[in-house]
């Protein structure tokens, strides 16, 4: 997903089960869009029955990291 330009995606978090990606200057409705075409890209990449399952947007959001 950081690979590819017109999504323009980091992702800041990741664990067995879930993923926080930024979008930085993306609109809440962009980030709706861009979040299924992303989980329907992975699930594409997986065999069935593994689906990844788009939640939701935190616009806005703090995250924070312990160290």
């Amino acid at each position: 997903m950081e690979t590819t330009p017109r999504w323009g995606a980091r992702v800041v978090y990741g664990d067995t089960d879930s993923l926080f990606i930024l979008l930085p200057g993306k609109s809440r409705e962009e980030a709706f869009t861009i979040g299924e075409e992303i989980a329907d890209a992975v699930t594409a990449t997986n065999p069935p029955p593994v689906k990844l399952k788009f939640e939701k947007v935190l616009h806005p959001s703090i995250l924070q990291v312990r160290y």
